[in-house]
This record gives structure tokens, sequence and C-alpha cells, in this order.
């Protein structure tokens, strides 16, 4: 895990993603200190060690190409965990990832660069992966927005983040809006 610098975190983490653990995957990004993710009805930071996780980022182009109708390959990101090789398709899936992962942080150094990935996800013409991702990119703007002071822009990411289209979640939409305001009497510039 990272070290926290203006309020990003980089984090790089390694996900087992079948039952039976065969395979694997490397994602990176950032967490962001202000930002608060919905964990059954409750809002949670995610500052720990242990409750880290990644608020915008990327998967490794292996895993990605998946969703978009391509064979996975091991070393290409993804590893194969069966015993013979999974050292070497681990070694080979990181390896292979280092120069998007210095790419990807680099750009996420500040808000303005994590506003321009997020806008690229969200318009992102070849792939829905990263509608399937939570918080999606529009949740963490609405975040930034409230942090920048432009609660209009903030409540707008909201209003249209699919998750909280669902009535059973007004509740919790209500408590993020509340702590979007909270952030926003605050606000970073």
């Amino acid at each position: 895990m990272g070290e926290t610098k203006n309020g990003i975190r980089n984090l790089v983490q390694y996900y087992t993603f079948t039952k039976s653990g065969n395979r694997g995957c490397i994602a990176w990004g950032i967490a962001l200190d202000f930002v608060m993710v919905p964990k059954g009805k409750k809002l949670t930071s995610n500052r720990t060690e242990q409750s880290a996780m990644i608020h915008m980022g990327e998967w490794a182009e292996g895993y990605a190409n998946s969703f978009r109708g391509k064979e996975m390959k091991d070393g290409n990101g993804v590893a194969s965990h069966y015993r013979d090789i999974a050292k070497k398709t681990i070694i080979q899936a990181m390896e292979g990832e280092l120069d998007n992962i210095r790419s990807f942080f680099d750009r996420a150094s500040t808000l303005e660069g994590i506003i321009g990935i997020a806008e690229e996800q969200i318009h992102h013409p070849k792939s829905p992966i990263y509608t399937m991702k939570f918080p999606s990119p529009l949740y963490i703007l609405a975040f930034i927005y409230a942090y920048r002071g432009e609660m209009d822009k903030a409540l707008d990411c909201l209003e249209k983040e699919a998750y909280f289209s669902d009535e059973k979640n007004l509740v919790l939409k209500n408590r993020v809006k509340d702590q979007l305001f909270q952030l926003s009497k605050n606000p970073a510039l």
C-alpha cells in the first residue's frame, strides 16, 4: 500500500477471480482520503491498510480484454496459479504492467489528472468495464467535485450514478448526499 500524498494514495493489488482461485490479475489505482463508500447501509472510509480499496483505477489489459470478448492469456496481467507455472506467470503479469502502472500514477497525482481519467473511463467507447466497477468513476467524481466546492457538478454526477437509480438505495443515496454537502463546506481549492 502506498503512502498518502495530498489525500491521494497509490495502490497495486492482486486479485484471484475464479472460485477455485486458480487465476488472478493485477489491478492498480488510487484511493482518495475524502471518499466514503457504501458498505451495507453505511458509508465507510477506506484509509487503513486492511480497508484500503481502489477508488479509481485500471485492471490489467489481459483481464480487461476478457470483457471485450478476447481470451485471457497468462502473463499478460493475468496469472495462473497452477503449481508448475504460478511463479513464472505472476512475475510476467507484474512486469508486463509496470509501464502502465507508472503512467497511471503519474496522471493520477493531482485531482485534475484524476478528473481526466474519470471522464475518459465514463466515455470509454470500447467496453463497459468501467461501469462494472464500484465505486464507479461517476461516484468518485461526485466526491471530487464536492471536495472542490462544486456542488452542482457533484449532485449531477450522483444523479447519473446507476446504483442510486434503484429506489431500494434511496436511503443510502441520501447519506451520500449528506456526506457530499459536509465535504463541500470546507472545499479544498
